[in-house]
């Protein structure tokens, strides 16, 4: 048990280093310089070739007979897999994370003002106006997560377990329709608990049960912080601030099966609150400047919210687009 885990370890460690390669050798120190929007092409390229080399390391992924349910499982664990690796990168530079500069794994940081979701064409406002959209969730996963990996220390063995955890969590569970890749998620989550248990013990891991709690915690954290970062972004992409259709995360990561169920009614009550606002006679005080006002695409929502033609959870969302556009 604890040999295929170690295994894992040393693959992961590894296959990080093979993704940093791509953009330097990570056994020289090279200095690191502001992310720009040019380099995003070369990093997704990297991410979704990493995505795909991990899961296919995974023997019990592999082993999954119903593919829908496969599918399903590599949406939602596209876009944990990615945060996860990026809050490890950025845990690896404590003085960044003090300056909340966020360090990606091409030799490259986003500083604190921006978002990492800039075009080459954005203005002054734009770029603002993304930085609003995104920060509270950014807020959440410096504090919840990053601060918290670096007081760990975190390890390439902890960030396994994570990762391990979050492709079989037990909140994938109403997306998938089979029992049975219920029961392979529920048996992988108890290997890997047994797994990371047995290695603290060999490895002589001071405090291991306090440190096994907190991975635990963090993981509850890791998919909230997924779950609002994802619906930030359809956010953003409502008021076209968040194109990305010329990259793969657009329709792997931010998808609906990767939201809460009912989040096209909560944003549309939300837009409705806000037009409402709108309408509100304005005070008749000269001193009083008027907000700038997004217009709402609301023809893309049927693409944004666009339904997996399998998937059960959204078997009446085109009935509730039609009633409502």
């Amino acid at each position: 048990m604890s040999s295929s885990f170690d295994s894992l370890v040393s693959l992961y460690g590894d296959h990080q280093l093979s993704m940093q390669s791509t953009f330097g050798n990570p056994s020289e120190k090279k200095k690191l310089r502001q992310m720009t929007p040019d380099d995003v092409t070369k990093l997704s390229d990297v991410e979704l070739a990493g995505l795909m080399y991990w899961i296919e390391k995974q023997p019990a992924y592999g082993l999954l007979s119903n593919e829908v349910d496969k599918a399903i499982l590599l949406q939602r664990y596209s876009v944990r897999k990615l945060s996860l690796d990026h809050y490890y990168s950025a845990a690896k530079h404590p003085e960044y994370v003090a300056r909340r500069e966020f360090v990606m794994n091409n030799y490259t940081y986003v500083p604190r003002d921006r978002t990492g979701f800039e075009l080459p064409d954005d203005d002054e406002f734009q770029i603002a106006a993304k930085r609003s959209c995104f920060s509270a969730t950014f807020s959440k996963f410096w504090t919840n997560v990053v601060d918290r990996f670096v007081e760990m220390k975190i390890t390439d063995a902890d960030i396994v377990f994570l990762q391990t955890m979050l492709l079989w969590s037990d909140s994938h569970n109403c997306r998938v329709s089979s029992e049975m890749t219920r029961q392979v998620m529920k048996k992988q989550r108890e290997w890997v608990i047994a797994s990371i248990t047995d290695y603290y013990s060999k490895n002589r891991v001071e405090g291991a049960e306090e440190r096994l709690g907190q991975l635990i915690l963090i993981i509850g954290d890791l998919e909230d912080i997924c779950e609002l970062h994802c619906e930030d972004f359809v956010v953003a992409k409502l008021f076209d601030l968040g194109e990305q259709k010329k990259f793969w995360y657009d329709t792997m990561v931010y998808t609906p099966v990767n939201m809460k169920l009912n989040i096209l009614e909560e944003k549309m009550e939300l837009m409705e609150e806000e037009e409402d606002k709108e309408n509100i006679p304005p005070s008749k005080s000269i001193k009083q400047a008027d907000p700038p006002v997004f217009n709402v695409n609301t023809h893309k929502i049927s693409d944004i919210m666009a339904p997996l033609p399998d998937d059960v959870c959204y078997k009446n969302l085109n009935l509730f687009l039609s009633s409502q556009f």
